[in-house]
């Protein structure tokens, strides 16, 4: 597995490679991404990496919200464009489920109250489907999420809290705070439905599946 990270000091047992550690017990560096890029969603998916969107920089330095999607090899240790996401974006979580790749909410510019542009959380589900290298826009969550935690469990997505707004609180000038709220997907049906609230409201924590249960770790 790959973890992205800002720092050199790789767990017991791991190995830094730049971009990731691995299991091992030697180091080196990996080849960096084509577009420096912070904040990205990744998932894997048939041996390979896929790393979407994130805060970057432009020619002049300025900072910008990225569209691009890089894939690493493994075995070449060789990152390749792929197609971009419709919209540049940050702060999105990425799931594989099927033989696709998920990308939920985030950070990126939208319509304000007045017309104008303006960055704020997003409702968004894309699926990027690395067989051919295309995207669909699919139905969008019922809360606007930045930092969620998401995984997959028996054909479905969970997606849990982050910083954002729950439905009724979602227009531009209402306030964005932590959430408590959870929402699973269904991808045969393109349907979000309600789950009970997580007893915590948190911005960016993780979660995994262990054993038919799903854990929500940490966050702020």
């Amino acid at each position: 597995f790959y973890l992205t990270s800002e720092s050199e000091i790789a767990p017991e047992g791991y190995r830094y490679t730049g971009f990731s550690f691995e299991s091992g017990d030697e180091w080196y560096t990996g080849t960096p991404m084509n577009d420096v890029r912070r904040s990205p969603a990744a998932a894997g998916h048939d041996g390979k990496a896929y790393c979407f969107g994130g805060h970057g920089v432009d020619e002049k330095g300025e900072n910008i919200l990225l569209s691009s999607v890089e894939m690493y090899d493994p075995a070449t240790r060789e990152w390749t464009f792929r197609a971009p996401i419709r919209e540049g974006r940050a702060k999105s979580v990425a799931v594989e489920l099927g033989g696709l790749i998920y990308v939920i909410g985030g950070y990126a510019v939208v319509q304000g109250a007045n017309g104008e542009p303006v960055e704020d959380m997003i409702d968004s589900l894309d699926a990027y489907d690395p067989a051919s290298d295309t995207w669909t826009q699919l139905s969008s969550m019922m809360s606007l999420r930045q930092n969620a935690a998401a995984v997959t469990h028996q054909g479905k997505i969970y997606v849990f809290s982050g910083y954002g707004a729950d439905p009724g609180k979602r227009e531009q000038g209402d306030p964005r705070y932590n959430l408590v709220s959870a929402e699973v997907y269904d991808p045969e049906l393109d349907v979000w439905s309600p789950l009970s609230p997580s007893l915590a409201a948190r911005n960016a924590p993780s979660a995994g599946v262990v054993d038919g249960l799903i854990y929500l770790v940490s966050g702020r």
